[in-house]
């Protein structure tokens, strides 16, 4: 049941090292930097060892959710 496994860990695929990702199970937090004066949108960055209670298996490859659930 780790991140790496769950459908809603995504892999950030822009030079991050290969065991971190995001989590989208939630919607992302807005932040404020007050030196830019503009609003970001994050997603929590994960470890793909981390885990919590609310895992999800992914798909099978090839297949779309609706059809394995």
């Amino acid at each position: 049941m780790l991140c790496m496994n769950c459908r809603w860990f995504v892999h950030e695929d822009d030079g991050a090292q290969m065991d971190e990702g995001t989590c989208r199970r939630h919607p992302p937090t807005a932040t404020y930097d007050p030196e830019s004066g503009w609003a970001h949108s994050v997603w929590p960055h994960v470890d793909w060892t981390d885990w919590c209670g609310e895992f999800e298996a992914q798909a099978p490859k090839g297949r779309g959710i609706d059809e394995w659930r």
